[in-house]
């Protein structure tokens, strides 16, 4: 009798298949996404938010803080110090993060490139890090996904 048994709830093991853990809601892909327009959704100033970008850049032009600026300094390219003021780019702003492209370019010798210092202030710091607390360090809530062509975006 015990054979029979095992033998029973092996089979209809092998049939049921194995059990899985319900998919991962991902923002974007099989979630609602809080922030479809990416940077300015989520830098906004409001609700306890970051402040909306053109407001740091419109105070870094008199001066950044010492520790954000060493901070923005790990992710230079090696020779490049940053000189603790962001140059006035009012204009450029109005276009986030397209805008800041033209200075902050992969391979750019004037400033930090975009990328590397967008991950970098996005997701190093663990506990400290507010993304990383608040946000999990949700890569969806920048980068979104084309479900047509599966080509990753920054809106």
């Amino acid at each position: 009798m015990r054979k029979r048994c095992f033998l029973l709830l092996a089979v209809t093991s092998i049939l049921a298949g194995p059990a899985f853990a319900a998919a991962r809601k991902i923002p974007g892909i099989n979630d609602k996404d809080p922030y479809p327009k990416g940077c300015v959704d989520c830098h906004t100033g409001r609700g306890g938010m970051p402040v909306p970008l053109d407001a740091d850049v419109k105070q870094w032009t008199t001066k950044v803080d010492p520790k954000l600026l060493a901070r923005f300094q790990a992710f230079v390219p090696k020779g490049m110090t940053l000189k603790g003021k962001h140059p006035n780019v009012a204009a450029m702003v109005k276009s986030i993060p397209s805008g800041c492209l033209k200075c902050h370019a992969k391979g750019s010798k004037v400033a930090p490139p975009f990328a590397t210092m967008i991950h970098g202030i996005h997701l190093l710091g663990g506990d400290t890090n507010t993304f990383m607390t608040t946000f999990q360090g949700e890569c969806t809530f920048c980068h979104k996904l084309n479900d047509k062509s599966g080509e990753w975006t920054m809106p």
